[in-house]
């Protein structure tokens, strides 16, 4: 299917059960909402949907299962985001075997990891931007979140690349989270309601991470959190 890059292409999140397999009926209902409420295309293995850490007969699983429930009503873009060529080559091949329409193609630093650098991070998500914009050129705005979970606890920013220029987020710090599922959709939520709102650059990115974090601390796959908690949660640091 030719692609017209213009419109809303959601990068879907993956979800997964109490038991860490994919949940294809949580899914489903994701990827349902999203075509009725009039989508241009679906985007797999984005960010969001854990690309570079899905096993490769998950991600077939879920190509497989979205272009089948699609059929055809837009295209299916599946994300390539691996740290050798070889095997991003192969993954490419692969997915348009399992019948994805095209593929985000943008290089990614294979040991950006091994830097431990916020500034790296941060620094990269500049680069990876520009980069889809210029490959991109109908889209506007690129957002990126970092989540860092290790013995010191949960550590959570994002960044925003929009009219050439790069916002970070506040730094939100924690000792655990309670449930990580829902936190993406929450990020998208806020940072869509916070442009809606006409809110500045700097502040769209505080209140989207801000509602990914306070998601972290929430049981469940949806929030209960209120746009003042929200704001609350960014007074504090």
């Amino acid at each position: 299917m030719p692609i017209d890059w213009k419109g809303v292409f959601p990068a879907l999140t993956t979800k997964f059960d109490k038991l860490d397999n994919l949940d294809l009926p949580a899914f489903s209902k994701n990827l349902k909402a999203q075509l009725d409420a009039g989508i241009d295309g679906i985007i797999l293995g984005g960010t969001l949907g854990e690309a570079s850490v899905l096993e490769l007969d998950e991600k077939e699983t879920l190509v497989k299962f979205c272009v089948e429930n699609v059929d055809g009503k837009v295209p299916v873009v599946m994300n390539i985001a691996e740290g050798a060529t070889r095997e991003a080559v192969k993954q490419a091949q692969l997915a348009k075997k399992w019948g994805a329409n095209s593929l985000l193609g943008i290089d990614i630093d294979a040991h950006i990891h091994d830097k431990k650098s916020k500034q790296a991070y941060i620094d990269h998500a500049d680069v990876t931007a520009r980069a889809i914009m210029q490959q991109y050129p109908a889209c506007e705005t690129v957002a990126n979140t970092f989540r860092f979970d290790d013995d010191d606890g949960i550590n959570y920013y994002a960044s925003l690349h929009v009219n050439n220029t790069q916002y970070i987020s506040a730094e939100f710090n924690s000792e655990r989270s309670v449930d990580k599922a829902g936190s993406g959709d929450c990020f998208m939520a806020g940072l869509i309601w916070s442009i809606t709102k006409k809110y500045a650059p700097e502040n769209v990115i505080d209140f989207a991470a801000a509602a990914a974090f306070g998601k972290l601390h929430e049981a469940g796959d949806t929030t209960s959190q209120t746009v003042e908690q929200i704001q609350s949660l960014i007074k504090k640091v």
